[in-house]
């Protein structure tokens, strides 16, 4: 029995949920049903701890296999707690996997680094504790490297591979068949400045929804998670 700690984001969201449903798909098509996968939060709140703290590591050099670290954006929403001087004593094989850091809108409508993004220091050495090091993006990558860590690889996310999940789903209602479901983050939940949410024609226009639907062939089912700004704006990172 091979058992494989897992450090990442646990907050009840669909994202978060997809991954974390294909991340365990993946880790099982590799290792088979011969895995224990072990959950700790990011941060030391939990009973026994959690992140990547002197508690946390100790059970982990103790225990585990191995250490995953990600999925999530955990270089940018200071969600995960380093401990360097207790990473320097970690002893297991560690992987980074499909993190990511990005930035966001400033009140000034120009992209900046959140304040609590992980440190670019902390950052780098723990990259350097990986092997192997797997960013989601191109901007993460480029993002390390300004800061001399060239050795990550680009993975993309592991919902990429939600197809080859099994899901027992209920089954589709023929009535849908032709439409388009649309996930839609509202801009009040946007990282973006309040004036520039405002502006956004939230329900003011719904024309093209039906341009959208039109897009895609009868028989199709489709779920778009759709924002009112580029993603690739919004993640660029230098």
């Amino acid at each position: 029995m091979t058992t494989l700690f897992s450090l990442r984001p646990h907050t009840p969201n669909i994202g978060n949920d997809i991954i974390d449903v294909a991340t365990d798909a993946v880790l099982r098509a590799v290792f088979g049903d011969h895995v224990c996968l072990v959950s700790l939060p990011l941060d030391d709140s939990g009973m026994k701890g959690g992140g990547l703290t002197a508690r946390s590591l100790y059970q982990i050099n103790q225990i585990a296999d191995g250490l995953i670290i990600g999925p999530g954006n955990l270089f940018e929403n200071g969600a995960l707690q380093v401990d360097l001087s207790a990473l320097a004593a970690l002893s297991v094989p560690t992987m980074l996997l499909s993190v990511s850091v990005g930035r966001v809108f400033a009140r000034t409508g120009e992209l900046t680094l959140r304040t609590d993004s992980l440190p670019a220091d902390v950052m780098v050495r723990l990259c350097r504790a990986c092997e192997p090091a797997l960013v989601r993006d191109l901007a993460t990558a480029a993002h390390l490297s300004c800061h001399n860590f060239v050795q990550s690889e680009i993975v993309g996310c592991p919902s990429f591979f939600m197809d080859r999940v099994p899901l027992s789903l209920p089954a589709r209602d023929p009535g849908l068949s032709d439409t388009v479901l649309l996930s839609i983050r509202h801009p009040d939940h946007m990282s973006i400045p309040s004036s520039r949410g405002a502006a956004l024609p939230w329900t003011s226009d719904a024309s093209w929804i039906g341009s959208a639907n039109a897009t895609f062939r009868s028989g199709c089912y489709v779920m778009i998670s759709a924002t009112w700004i580029s993603c690739s704006h919004s993640r660029t990172c230098r």
